[in-house]
């Protein structure tokens, strides 16, 4: 019996896992297995490879078994599992499943282009096997046209668009795939030194007299240039850091309850006002005294109607 690397490494095939193998690749794997060992009926080939199942794969076999019991080998097992797992479906043919692919959500662009170029690679391989041959020039064409109709990413479109993709060797597109992976990589590690440099500067600007128990008299001193210093999350700065600006958030929520209780003491004490203003117009509209006579406006003034003849 012949045994290599690749027969102790044939990995467990337990349905669509997210970080599982493959279909394709474990039927690759599991066809270079069984042709190590030898010439085996075709019941025990079947069995060989349920003994590489798992989960809901496994029952697909059994169910196979329980159906079918009679003329089962593997060839029938890989068959039943890719009815039921194979990636695409809709597609029966090679040039259909070209032009159906389209960049999916966790792929990014770069990846796209190489899994559209690996699907084209089957349908370069049907037309071999049926004598056809495909020019290299017609073949660009169509790599870059179904690649801008498949991608998603706007970004991306809108960079490669100007340049017409579809005049271009498919080589060249990815190419610029390259360089605006790399101008994207570079403005993230740029917004990351800013994110730091900002983190820095809050942390030179807080009050750390109190912190180091200095007692500093006299006018304040200006401010230093601050120099960005990179953070990341191993460097010893950034609890300090992190511990400052909790400190500053701290003290501006104090400042803004501060703010908020002396608004709502001025809005009483308007309210109050207003009260007690309302009363005394009350008041003074309620006891109106009747008109008085011009001379009695002037107590300095006597009337001589009210003086009686006697007192002349």
């Amino acid at each position: 019996m012949l045994t290599t690397h690749q027969v102790k490494s044939v990995p467990t095939f337990s349905g669509k896992e997210r970080h599982g193998p493959r279909l394709e690749d474990w039927i690759r794997d599991m066809r270079f297995l069984l042709g190590c060992k030898g010439t085996a009926p075709g019941i025990l080939q079947f069995h060989e490879a349920v003994r590489h199942t798992g989960g809901k794969a496994r029952d697909v076999l059994l169910n196979l078994e329980s159906r079918t019991p009679e003329g089962l080998d593997a060839q029938k097992a890989f068959v039943e599992l890719l009815e039921e797992y194979r990636e695409d479906k809709s597609a029966l043919s090679p040039v259909a499943k070209f032009y159906a692919r389209v960049q999916r959500g966790n792929e990014t662009p770069m990846e796209f282009a190489i899994a559209l170029e690996s699907t084209l690679r089957e349908v370069e391989k049907t037309r071999r096997r049926r004598g056809q041959k495909s020019e290299e020039e017609s073949r660009d064409k169509m790599l870059a046209t179904q690649f801008m109709v498949g991608l998603r990413n706007l970004h991306y479109k809108q960079r490669l668009a100007p340049m017409q993709p579809r005049f271009m060797a498919f080589r060249d597109v990815r190419r610029e795939l390259h360089i605006i992976d790399e101008e994207e990589r570079q403005a993230a590690d740029l917004r990351r030194q800013q994110t730091s440099f900002s983190m820095s500067e809050v942390a030179q600007s807080l009050p750390q007299v109190k912190a180091l128990g200095k007692d500093v008299k006299g006018p304040a001193q200006p401010v230093k240039e601050v120099v960005p210093v990179p953070l990341g999350p191993n460097d010893p700065n950034t609890p300090i850091i992190q511990q400052l600006m909790t400190q500053q958030l701290e003290e501006m929520k104090g400042m803004h309850r501060g703010q908020m209780e002396a608004l709502d003491r001025v809005l009483q004490e308007q309210r109050q006002h207003g009260q007690r203003l309302a009363r005394l117009e009350g008041v003074l509209f309620s006891n109106i005294s009747p008109p008085v006579s011009p001379n009695r406006a002037n107590p300095h003034i006597l009337d001589v109607s009210t003086v009686e003849i006697a007192d002349i």
